[in-house]
């Protein structure tokens, strides 16, 4: 067990370390906090399917945000005539641009899930409030996504003025497109 422990990089254990923060935990925290009798009576299974369950579709509807803001990172560096500070090429690209748009929904979440916990422990809201302020900041996420997105508009047409350089390496932002492209053999 423990050559396996030695065995995780330190990508792999960011990469768990956000699941769980962003995954698991929110829902622990959310049954612990408004049923403790169902949180004492679950087995540790059971407890993280059903955090998971609370937790996950917010971060579902976090992808969204998440492919704006790759789509941003990207359009600027085009824009300013660099490589990608995301992907060094296209294979890259194309193998790790779902997990990084995972890695920003993960944050995301949480960004959200955390801000609504420190409200609820220091004001001892309900579950109802809860919620409000829950969904309060994720429209609050969203409206930041909106004007990302606006402003990649303006930079997309300032970049097409200016000829766009390498076509080869634009793309459209497509938010939850999850085709897989096929590198070629090497």
């Amino acid at each position: 067990m423990f050559n396996e422990v030695k065995n995780i990089t330190a990508r792999q254990a960011f990469i768990g370390i956000l699941v769980f923060t962003g995954a698991i935990a929110p829902g622990v925290l959310s049954i612990f906090y408004f049923d403790p009798e169902l949180f004492k009576s679950l087995d540790a299974f059971k407890l993280v399917i059903l955090s998971m369950g609370i937790s996950l579709p917010v971060v579902w509807l976090n992808l969204f945000v998440a492919s704006i803001h790759v789509h941003s990172v990207n359009l600027k560096d085009r824009l300013n005539g660099e490589p990608s500070k995301i992907y060094g090429s296209k294979e890259e690209k194309n193998k790790d641009e779902l997990l990084f748009e995972f890695i920003v929904a993960l944050w995301s979440s949480s960004v959200v899930f955390y801000t609504t916990f420190a409200f609820i422990f220091f004001k001892e809201l309900s579950i109802e409030y809860a919620l409000f302020y829950a969904a309060g900041f994720q429209l609050f996420v969203y409206v930041l996504a909106a004007l990302t997105h606006m402003s990649n508009k303006k930079l997309q047409k300032k970049l097409d003025g200016k000829g766009g350089g390498d076509h080869s390496t634009s793309f459209e932002l497509a938010p939850l497109d999850l085709q897989v492209v096929p590198s070629e053999p090497k």
